[in-house]
């Protein structure tokens, strides 16, 4: 098609999978499972249907060695901190303080270069002040302080293309920044 500028929505545009021998109108031209686009960018032969299950050191396990995975971060952690301190003999003080972190990862199946979710840390804080036989409580809570803009997920949406090629993508958004008060009783 003329028009549209990748037809198959596999990243890569019509006329270079013309020059390169894939089919413009499939997303896997070799029927491996692996889209054309994706396989061109991880160092694979999207015209080679072997290669997705390829075995070059013969030990019966399919090497992806330096490839990624989608949803998969090179690294991400979780660091927690809680303390607690007496202000007096009745009251006293607790903070907990979480910071989750990760680097770049794909959030769509198919490994699309747009998708990529960037690096972030996001904190999470807990301040309260507590009776310390458990009576009462009363808290101040923030949820990503940093508002970091998270995407985890995302997929390309079928057959919405617009007339000038652009793809169209929907995706889930986690909870920018948020702070509440919390105070309980027990009785």
């Amino acid at each position: 098609d003329p028009i549209i500028v990748d037809t198959d929505d596999d990243t890569l545009d019509d006329g270079d999978e013309v020059a390169r021998g894939t089919d413009p109108t499939s997303t896997d031209t070799d029927g491996d499972g692996i889209p054309d686009g994706w396989e061109e960018n991880n160092l694979l032969n999207p015209t080679d249907g072997t290669d997705a299950s390829s075995d070059p050191d013969g030990d019966g396990l399919c090497d992806r060695s330096g490839q990624t995975n989608q949803y998969v971060a090179d690294y991400s952690g979780t660091i927690g901190l809680d303390f607690y301190a007496p202000l007096t003999t009745t009251m006293e003080f607790r903070a907990v303080l979480d910071i989750n972190f990760t680097d770049e990862y794909f959030t769509a199946q198919n490994n699309d270069p747009v998708t990529v979710q960037d690096a972030y840390a996001k904190i999470n804080l807990r301040l309260a002040l507590a009776a310390q036989d458990g009576k009462w409580e009363l808290a101040i809570l923030g949820r990503n302080l940093t508002d970091e803009a998270v995407v985890p997920y995302t997929n390309p949406v079928p057959l919405a293309r617009t007339i000038s090629g652009a793809n169209s993508h929907y995706g889930f958004v986690q909870r920018p920044r948020s702070v509440a008060l919390q105070a309980s009783f027990r009785f």
